[in-house]
């Protein structure tokens, strides 16, 4: 899809709906069932292949942010563990159910970061992707082996969609070397991103051409360590509606961005038994919520936390009794996630909230 941002026309890489070529990741095969069940597809309708996204947690997927901009309503479904393009599901496939998106601070859908953490309301059960870390060490430079993953069609001739999930193989190229490389080019990622967060995948002048490109925005880049191919970034944009040999594919580095997804995970995700009763019912009203005690409520007191789907914290109080009243923080904040945590600060409920 193309966006228009302001005079600036960016090429990102989601499904066109009649906004020119439908291409996505060429030059590969197709994968097999089972092979890589933590790719997710995100889909409208249930049937309209949108983007592409990683369950990296059992309650997190991972994708763009434009990707979840455009998605983001009651019609959007997530499917891992099936290669079946929008149309289908495999025999194990894993349909997600998500309560609660979150971007990275400064984040505006143009600028910063274009990445996108989606909450799952319910575990899956699929096992998730591993994620490029620290103790990887730095991403390999220019010319490493490197995949992408996506689905649509298999060359750029017929431009017809593939029915299963593609794979290809592609060279890495490093930030400098990429951003060179986009100097001239129409379409300023670099610029947009603001950080060195970025870099690029495709295939050298005179290679097999292959790599991403429209309707692959959220997908993974797949980058081996120790023998075990590792999630290494996030499919972003680039010049044309498909890599090129002069403009390789762009991604959101995960190394760059790990601290923001390591403190979103570890301060929003919940460690409740989610087979019990619930412990705590939560009243909306007009000037914000109260929290009343359910069945089963332990001794004690409670703190009560507001965390905007930023992943910034709102708002802490306690410790408290129960019942208690939490305001709502801001004029501006229309959705927000309560957290119910004992004095000790583990936390017992989890609760998307509106105002």
């Amino acid at each position: 899809m193309i966006i228009r941002a302001g005079a600036l026309l960016l090429v990102l890489f989601t499904t066109s709906f009649g906004f020119g070529q439908e291409l996505r990741v060429f030059g590969g095969s197709n994968a097999l069932e089972g092979q890589h069940p933590w790719m997710v597809d995100m889909r409208w309708f249930a049937n309209e292949h949108l983007c592409g996204a990683t369950l990296i947690h059992p309650e997190w997927v991972l994708t763009a942010g434009h990707c979840a901009i455009t998605a983001w309503d009651e019609n959007m479904m997530l499917v891992a563990n099936s290669i079946a393009n929008g149309n289908g599901f495999g025999p194990n496939a894993d349909v997600l159910q998500y309560d609660t998106v979150y971007y990275p601070p400064g984040y505006d859908g143009t600028n910063g970061p274009d990445l996108a953490l989606i909450h799952l309301s319910t575990p899956a059960n699929t096992v998730p992707v591993p994620l490029w870390g620290p103790s990887d060490g730095p991403l390999p430079g220019t010319g490493a082996p490197a995949r992408v993953l996506g689905w649509g069609v298999a060359d750029t001739v017929t431009l017809f969609e593939a029915d299963t999930l593609q794979v290809a193989d592609v060279v890495l190229f490093d930030y400098d070397t990429c951003a060179f490389l986009y100097a001239n080019a129409q379409y300023d990622f670099f610029g947009l991103n603001g950080t060195p967060g970025l870099i690029c995948a495709g295939y050298f002048d005179g290679q097999p051409a292959s790599g991403s490109g429209n309707a692959d925005s959220g997908g993974p880049l797949m980058v081996q360590s120790g023998g075990t191919w590792k999630q290494a970034g996030v499919v972003y944009g680039g010049e044309e509606l498909l890599t090129t040999a002069e403009y390789p594919g762009v991604f959101t580095t995960i190394a760059w961005n790990r601290p923001w997804i390591d403190s979103l995970i570890a301060t929003v995700t919940q460690v409740v038994e989610r087979n019990a009763p619930p412990r705590f019912q939560v009243v909306h009203g007009p000037e914000g919520i109260t929290v009343l005690p359910g069945q089963e409520v332990p001794d004690g007191r409670f703190q009560l936390e507001l965390i905007g789907n930023d992943g910034r914290l709102l708002l802490r109080q306690g410790p408290l009794d129960l019942p208690a009243h939490v305001p709502c923080p801001l004029a501006t904040v229309s959705t927000a996630v309560l957290v119910v945590r004992d004095a000790g600060g583990i936390p017992l409920h989890r609760q998307l909230v509106l105002y």
